[in-house]
């Protein structure tokens, strides 16, 4: 499909004509479900809410931009990305392969990944590094193209680590395959995870587990087909003016995330 036409589609459906034409700054972010950084405030929306998308609205609202949104899942996203389709992707982890492809904002997150287990099997198991996911024999669901950190990435190299991960596209059918104990854990981001579980109603028999996968920063990441690098610098000066002002704080106020415990960070 072409460019200029997912544009304009994406804009019919979210934005009037009439703002259409007062810019000629479009950008097309791609999202998918991932509470509370962005998600649909109800089923039949198509345009989502979130703090990501509040940070890149608001953003992009001072360079006199406007931004459209195309919901997918995020490898499909990672595809549509390299090709120029769409121009922006949020929560990033840092990656040589899309850093090929992508332009990686210069403002950073952080929201650790950790392990959610069932609940009754967390008195049979200790989980302090990667290597115990091995030695318990956890299985694990995974999603598809999404990076957990570099020492993970190491431990599945490992034949028998990689045979006990459950990839899928959806975290949403990974936690109903760990709700019916075909798989023993899901990795998640915590605030994502623990949103996610309560809208499904599974807080009660699913937990976060002490074992912290990743903890490094993620960032939004930018098509090198469709932006400019100027562009990102722009952008990247432009948040960090947010920042400065208190308006960032506002956001995430807004968005009152649960309380991360204390965790040990995975190590091999």
């Amino acid at each position: 499909m072409h460019r200029w036409f997912v544009v304009l589609i994406s804009g019919l459906l979210i934005l009037p004509a009439s703002l259409q034409a007062k810019s000629e700054c479009v950008k097309v972010m791609a999202w998918d479900d991932d509470y509370p950084y962005v998600f649909s405030a109800q089923p039949e929306d198509s345009q989502p809410v979130g703090l990501r998308v509040e940070l890149v609205e608001n953003t992009l609202k001072t360079m006199n931009c406007q931004l459209n949104f195309l919901k997918m899942p995020w490898a499909r996203a990672l595809v549509e990305l390299e090709e120029g389709r769409i121009d922006i992707v949020g929560g990033a982890f840092p990656s040589e392969e899309r850093k090929v492809y992508a332009w990686y904002s210069k403002v950073d997150f952080h929201s650790p990944n950790i392990l959610f287990i069932r609940k009754d099997i967390s008195n049979d198991v200790v989980l302090n590094d990667l290597s115990d996911i091995e030695k318990y024999r956890l299985k694990v669901g995974v999603q598809i193209d999404v990076y957990y950190g570099k020492a993970f990435e190491e431990m599945r190299l490992d034949a028998g680590f990689s045979r006990l991960l459950h990839p899928n596209t959806s975290r949403k059918a990974l936690w109903g395959m760990l709700r019916l104990g075909r798989i023993d854990g899901v990795i998640a981001d915590i605030h994502s995870g623990q949103g996610e579980l309560k809208q499904l109603g599974l807080s009660s028999l699913i937990m976060a587990s002490d074992l912290i996968v990743s903890d490094q920063p993620s960032f939004f990441i930018f098509s090198k087909k469709s932006n400019t690098q100027k562009f990102v610098e722009d952008f990247d000066s432009a948040l960090s003016k947010l920042k400065t002002t208190g308006a960032v704080n506002t956001i995430l106020k807004s968005y009152a995330l649960l309380p991360i415990k204390n965790t040990t960070t995975a190590r091999l």
